[in-house]
């Protein structure tokens, strides 16, 4: 899963004439305060007239910048517009006055406001920056870019469009402008804490950690008491897989800043991601406890439920996620791969597809929704899936194993070996595309190194092979017993790729490779080179029976175990009768369910196997009756 921590909106500095230094961050306000403001500014309106003791344009002017010190909105609105019917070309009135509207939300009036202010004073930066300001959060990028661009001509001296210019580019996701942007704001002033803030930011987006680190560190340094500061660096810090460390960060954070939800949400996140998941379930609900509507923190609480298996109350927390922003791609992914780890596929298919309408190029969520619909049996639409995710991001090894898998159980073996070789190229680590990998090899009968050296294992000596396999932790117990009729290829076959599906566990227990733990086991055996058997030689072919010609050396195998010269004209029937019988007990075994058809192959076969041993035994015992007469 990706980082789900969430950076604090970049700071955005604004300054004002040099007579009224209003210079601050900008805090958006909540929807209902701003319905509130918007009352009381139309009461304002409405009331508007001389105000007592309004001596001058300049005297109503210094009471509106008053009121807006002490955070009376309502009355600076009033101030600022009676310095105004007194002097209607009062361009830093109108500036102030914009800055009052934008913060409580009436970003057209204030737009309003900043282009009088222009039109009065062209040259004044500090009106064409704090315009760039309403244009940002208006959602009019270039030309918020173009104001600040314009406040940077006329003040080249000026940090604060810089800053607000490198915020812009980044909602771009310019970032290499952005960075720029960023870096000469702080050497126009290089105590400029909320522009090293947001070019640590930046560079996280970036994948640049060391960089973002480095520069948030320099910020808390400068005010080391910046909670967002520390919540921001802790972003970086899990980002880098710094998880100790981003913890510990995240702590201070909340230390500086008890009521952070952002932080304990953070925290939760990365303790998550260090699998101490009580204490990150706890760090979730504390953040919902300060904000009952916080999406993000019930985004992170799913994915620590999950992780600790409690998929019932994370799939809940996911939905309640999704009903405060029901756009959530990030969260209807974690939602469908939570439905399809216990086998819901069709509302996984639903949730995965949700995701991909809000975010058409969230890869994760493609490679997810292609395991759910060959969950579902849907193999073509599971393969398209797949492909896309792979398309987005070519180096996604789950998607090659969700790609793989799919084509597996669709029956394209080969397609789905190449797939999976991929995945483990891209991650060599990566178990579960190993072990798909051995079981598409042993249905394919692709895996020479696990079934020949497991031949050779018993190929000499069954008992000694059975000691040598329970030293390497592969106990067969009393499964396979030694009857001479049944140590044919066919035979070996089948007993070595259970030895091999045997190792192969072991292997994945001891985090070894399959090979690796064969070799270990064939290097106890000294034995000659196994021919490769008939059944192996001939894999999709159509087998016949009657006369099959056999080699000297497997002639001489065969009369060994006393068969006639009936049945070693016949030895490719009774080789694959063998492995019918052999293949039945195998699957019996392992408790699995047969058609009507095998079972009538399966009696057949041991009706002809069994003849086969009656005549064995038959010849044996005249073999030995042949030597007490002779002696």
């Amino acid at each position: 899963m990706l980082w789900r921590a969430r950076a604090d909106k970049k700071v955005m500095a604004r300054n004002s004439s040099d007579s009224v230094k209003m210079i601050g961050v900008l805090n958006k306000t909540t929807r209902r305060s701003r319905s509130k403001l918007l009352g009381l500014i139309d009461n304002a309106d409405a009331n508007a007239g001389p105000m007592p003791n309004a001596k001058s344009h300049t005297a109503a002017f210094d009471r509106g910048f008053m009121h807006a010190k002490n955070g009376q909105h309502d009355k600076a609105i009033t101030a600022y517009r009676e310095a105004i019917r007194i002097k209607p070309d009062y361009a830093d009135a109108y500036n102030n006055l914009g800055l009052i509207l934008v913060e409580t939300g009436h970003l057209r009036k204030a737009i309003a406001a900043y282009y009088d202010a222009i039109r009065i004073k062209p040259d004044s930066a500090e009106a064409h920056n704090n315009l760039g300001l309403a244009l940002l959060q208006s959602g009019q990028l270039p030309e918020a870019i173009a104001s600040y661009r314009k406040a940077i001509d006329i003040r080249p001296d000026l940090a604060e469009p810089y800053n607000n210019l490198g915020s812009a580019l980044s909602e771009l996701d310019l970032l290499t402008e952005a960075i720029a942007a960023y870096r000469e704001a702080i050497r126009l002033r290089p105590d400029y804490v909320e522009a090293l803030i947001n070019l640590g930011v930046t560079f996280a987006a970036n994948s640049q950690f060391l960089e973002a680190i480095a520069a948030i560190r320099a910020a808390i340094r400068i005010k080391p008491d910046v909670a967002e500061a520390h919540n921001n660096l802790g972003a970086a810090l899990v980002r880098s897989g710094q998880l100790p460390e981003a913890i510990a960060v995240f702590r201070e954070a909340i230390k500086i800043k008890p009521d952070y939800t952002e932080a304990y949400a953070n925290l939760g996140a990365a303790l998550s991601d260090s699998s101490q998941f009580t204490e990150a379930i706890a760090a979730c609900r504390r953040a919902l406890k300060i904000k009952p509507d916080y999406a993000e923190a019930y985004h992170n609480l799913g994915v620590a439920l999950n992780r600790s298996g409690q998929i019932g109350e994370g799939i809940a927390a996911y939905r309640e996620a999704i009903w405060i922003e029901p756009d959530r791609a990030n969260t209807y992914s974690n939602l469908g791969a939570a439905l399809l780890g216990i086998g819901q596929f069709p509302e996984a298919i639903a949730a995965l597809s949700h995701a991909i309408r809000i975010n058409p190029n969230y890869a994760r969520a493609h490679s997810n929704l292609g395991a759910a619909l060959a969950g579902n049996g849907q193999f073509p639409e599971a393969i398209t899936a797949c492909g896309k995710a792979i398309g987005l991001k070519p180096d996604d090894a789950e998607a090659y194993n969700n790609l793989g898998w799919a084509l597996m159980k669709s029956g394209q073996l080969l397609e789905a070996t190449a797939a999976f070789r991929k995945a483990i190229e891209l991650q060599p680590d990566y178990t579960r595309a190993h072990d798909n990998l051995n079981a598409v090899l042993a249905a394919t009968a692709q895996n020479p190194d696990a079934v020949v050296t497991a031949r050779r294992v018993l190929a000499e000596n069954f008992e000694p092979s059975r000691e040598l396999l329970q030293r390497v932790g592969v106990d067969l117990s009393e499964e396979y017993e030694y009857t001479p009729s049944f140590m044919d290829d066919a035979y070996f076959d089948t007993v070595a790729r259970d030895i091999a599906a045997r190792v192969k566990d072991l292997a994945a227990r001891t985090n070894r490779a399959v090979s690796d733990a064969l070799t270990a086991v064939a290097s106890h055996v000294t034995s000659a080179p196994t021919e490769t058997s008939h059944s192996e030689a001939t894999a999709g072919s159509e087998k016949p029976f009657g006369h099959v010609p056999l080699s000297l050396r497997r002639r001489k195998a065969y009369t060994k175990r006393n068969w006639s010269e009936a049945d070693l004209s016949n030895a490719e029937r009774i080789s694959e009768a063998t492995q019918i019988v052999g293949n039945y007990k195998y699957r019996k075994k392992r408790g699995e369910e047969f058609t009507k058809a095998e079972i009538e192959a399966y009696r057949a076969a041991n009706s002809l196997l069994g003849a086969v041993d009656r005549r064995r035994k038959a010849t044996k015992k005249a073999a030995s009756t042949a030597s007490i007469a002779l002696g």
